[in-house]
């Protein structure tokens, strides 16, 4: 309990930590009656700071799922599940996805559409080979023997992958809503901190797999 406390704390602490660095990058002292400038400031801090308490709750879930999973390990009925090479392969799909995506996030500042268009699209389609990837990773765990109800650890190994990819699918669905927008002339200045999201988005992904990763091997 006083982990989670600590943890609500930290991310209060950010919360703040953006609201209060925003307001003074904007220097709101030498802004004279320009509404429209501060209501979309306001829109666009908004955006940031669900974005950060978002991922608060989704690091909440895992982290008790992972203590959970922890806990399970230590009882006798415990039988560890072996280790689809392809989860290598997955990982690199998803490091290669986040290196994109941030190259995007690069473009977008330096205005080059093309660019950003050729990153963007790969960082996605990336993304989508990681999930075809984990889906290839079940299919050879079924194939041996360790099914979802096999055994606690292959529950828990479904249970934490198949989190993982629905975060990463609800990513990707927004990566879609972006992508048609940059494809069809929206302006970067109006898509920037889309992608910027989108980017931060998936290094959090990408750091929670690896963590992930790090747990399922240590069984």
């Amino acid at each position: 309990m006083s982990i989670l406390i600590l943890f609500a704390a930290v991310i209060a602490a950010l919360c703040v930590w953006t609201l209060l660095l925003q307001r003074f990058r904007t220097k709101p002292w030498l802004v004279t009656g320009t509404e429209p400038e501060t209501s979309q400031f306001s829109a666009k801090l908004a955006k940031k700071m669900g974005f950060w308490v978002f991922l608060g709750v989704i690091t909440s879930l895992f982290a008790l799922f992972s203590m959970a999973y922890a806990m399970r390990m230590k009882t006798g009925d415990w039988q560890p599940v072996p280790e689809p090479g392809i989860l290598w392969l997955n990982t690199i799909f998803l490091v290669a996805s986040s290196l994109s995506l941030q190259g995007a996030v690069y473009a977008a500042g330096r205005r080059n559409e093309r660019w950003l268009k050729m990153m963007f699209s790969a960082g996605g389609l990336l993304a989508l080979a990681f999930v075809v990837g984990q889906l290839r990773a079940w299919q050879i765990l079924v194939s041996e023997g360790y099914s979802m109800d096999s055994n606690p650890a292959s529950a828990f190994f479904f249970l934490l992958t198949a989190l993982h990819g629905i975060h990463l699918m609800g990513g990707l669905w927004v990566w879609t809503l972006t992508t048609v927008k940059a494809f069809y002339g929206r302006d970067l200045g109006d898509l920037r901190l889309s992608i910027e999201l989108c980017a931060q988005y998936w290094h959090y992904l990408l750091i929670l797999w690896l963590l992930l990763f790090a747990l399922l091997k240590a069984t």
